[in-house]
């Protein structure tokens, strides 16, 4: 009987349609769905903004309404900048319960992951270093739950599902599986609550948990952001449960420091790990001031999603670079060497295999060189010597004597012309 009045309900109930009203604003679209809920995107008229609306499925299982009234009554009292605002709760038109929220307009870290693979590791950092501050703040808290004081909140199920991103800023939202630390709620036999691969051992066992498991599943966190892989990825379920408690993953190569972290979240032992999650926020913001230490964690964020590098990756790539530019023109002078060497084994081999080069050569070296120019004639002083007379020599006694004794040059015999003429007349003969 009970069973078809349960049935009766769940045909009677609906989700909300496009341009229904739901809490204070009008449905616009539907924004994503899970495995008990739909969450869509409202526009509140009065205040002039979107939220986000998260509406029970009509199907979901036993106990998924307490635990929605259960989110709504923690949630609303977080007001943190790296926790998703809750403002209102109530039920839709057809009964179904629901959880108004701050609209975030961005993208989830599953879906970040899932398109750009790893991350650096100083924006892995930079995410854990928000979703710690928001459970330091949540584990923190005093607050008033059906009626009773409490101190502190677990989560139980941070996965990068639950992480979505205002800009640069991670935000932790979906405390559907949230509760006080000092007291087990909304039990259900044969049910293990959460995300199974982001479980912390003794979640998985049943066992008692603490702040300490939520602290467990940022060291999963971190591990997936710096990896780009699940920590987890075994197909089936009793394979995954024995990889967990075994805490058998697969080796991560990062820095020797965030692999420490990342050892001291997942210690299978609780008593092993951080004994808070300031404590471990301490050493994640330690490591990251000094990998990144000129660069805001929101900025390093944002510039991943740009595509951009951090400023400690430019000067590597920049060093990296100059590094291949040195090699690069090693190489060429090497094969300039190279080159000339080749030319040079040719010329040889050519002049003493090939004698018509070898006799070009050596002409070319047997070829004299060019005699150096003259030097220039001074004509002008040449010229001056030839125009100046020569002086007549000094009428001395001596000099006039030789002139009147002197042979006269002009005067001959008779005798001596006709000696002549027979000189003449004997070279006649011999030469006939």
């Amino acid at each position: 009987m009970d069973a078809q009045v349960n049935e009766q309900q769940t045909q009677t109930l609906h989700l909300p349609h496009e341009g229904e009203k739901v809490g204070s604003g009008i449905v616009l679209s539907r924004i994503n769905a899970g495995g008990t809920a739909c969450v869509y995107k409202t526009w509140v008229e009065s205040l002039e903004l979107h939220r986000a609306v998260k509406v029970m499925l009509p199907d979901a299982g036993p106990g998924t309404r307490e635990r929605f009234s259960t989110e709504a009554r923690i949630t609303s009292k977080l007001t943190h900048l790296n926790i998703v605002q809750v403002h209102n709760c109530g039920e839709t038109a057809s009964g179904l319960p629901y959880i108004e929220m701050e609209f975030v307009n961005g993208f989830t870290l599953e879906a970040v992951l899932k398109q750009r693979g790893a991350m650096p590791l100083p924006a892995a950092l930079a995410v854990a270093a928000g979703v710690l501050d928001a459970l330091h703040y949540a584990h923190n808290i005093t607050y008033t739950l059906y009626g009773q004081q409490h101190s502190g909140a677990m989560h139980r199920d941070i996965k990068p599902g639950n992480i979505i991103f205002s800009g640069g800023t991670p935000k932790l939202m979906d405390f559907g599986i949230a509760r006080p630390v000092e007291v087990s709620m909304h039990t259900m036999t044969g049910t293990i609550p959460g995300t199974v691969p982001y479980m912390a051992p003794e979640m998985c066992g049943g066992g008692a948990c603490d702040f300490r498991s939520d602290v467990y599943q940022i060291g999963l966190l971190l591990y997936e952001c710096i990896s780009g892989r699940p920590p987890y990825p075994q197909p089936d379920f009793m394979s995954l449960i024995a990889a967990i408690s075994a805490g058998e993953r697969k080796p991560l190569d990062t820095h020797p420091k965030a692999a420490a972290i990342i050892n001291k979240c997942t210690e299978l032992d609780p008593n092993k790990r951080y004994e808070s999650a300031y404590e471990c926020l301490e050493d994640v913001r330690a490591l990251y001031n000094n990998l990144n230490p000129h660069t805001a964690p929101e900025e390093c964020i944002l510039a991943f999603f740009k595509g951009t590098e951090e400023p400690s990756k430019k000067a590597k790539s920049k060093r990296a670079k100059q590094k291949n530019d040195g090699k690069k023109r090693s190489k060429a002078a090497a094969f300039t060497l190279i080159f000339f060497l080749i030319l040079f084994g040719l010329g040889v081999g050519l002049f003493f295999n090939n004698p018509d080069f070898r006799r070009l050569i050596l002409k070319k070296l047997d070829t004299p060189a060019v005699p150096a120019a003259a030097p220039a004639v001074n004509y002008e002083s040449m010229y001056h010597w030839l125009s100046v007379p020569e002086p007549e020599p000094a009428a001395t006694p001596e000099y006039e004597h030789e002139l009147e004794s002197g042979p006269d040059y002009y005067n001959y015999t008779e005798a001596d012309l006709e000696s002549a003429a027979e000189y003449g007349s004997e070279y006649e003969q011999h030469s006939r």
